[in-house]
């Protein structure tokens, strides 16, 4: 399930408590699954694969680690303080910002080093349980999936809007 640029992809809470999240195609086609257990770590299987997200130990809020079956580290989150809403996320290729979109109502973006947004979220309806993932660039599965747990755990903090961001260059 890479992502290219310009593919939509929907993600559907499923049952009571969105424990389960369905990731989805533009054309309906299943593609991922994300569970979200009250006790242990958070899996996303995307066919045989499967990444486990666990909080990390600390005080640092927002501080997540992502691993594959072989517990081959993938990637981490941190935010410093409850009071920014910048959520660092570090994955195998690169830095990036999750600041929350720029308008008003839930919905986050993926924001690069050099300021270019790469990837959005956001509900589709303002009470909606479907969540929209559109990329602007490529983007690999497991920083989808980092990305969208943490826009789901913190989803209440983008009701405001964020900074500004320039929009990302086609290549």
């Amino acid at each position: 399930m890479r992502l290219e640029a310009g593919e939509i992809l929907r993600v559907r809470a499923i049952g009571r408590g969105a424990r389960l999240h369905h990731f989805e195609e533009g054309s309906g086609g299943h593609v991922a699954t994300l569970e979200l257990p009250r006790r242990g770590p958070a899996i996303f299987r995307e066919g045989e694969d499967a990444f486990f997200l666990e909080r990390g130990k600390g005080w640092i809020r927002s501080y997540f680690q992502m691993w594959d079956a072989e517990r081959e580290w993938l990637g981490a989150s941190y935010r410093w303080s409850p009071w920014r809403r910048r959520i660092v996320v570090h994955v195998a290729n690169g830095t990036y910002n999750l600041l929350p979109s720029a308008g008003f109502g839930r919905g986050f973006r993926l924001v690069d080093a050099r300021g270019d947004v790469v990837l959005e979220l956001r509900p589709e309806r303002a009470f909606s349980r479907t969540w929209r993932v559109a990329p602007l660039r490529r983007v690999e599965p497991a920083v989808v999936a980092l990305v969208f747990f943490l826009a789901r755990r913190h989803a209440l903090e983008s009701l405001l809007p964020g900074g500004r961001a320039r929009a990302a260059r086609r290549t």
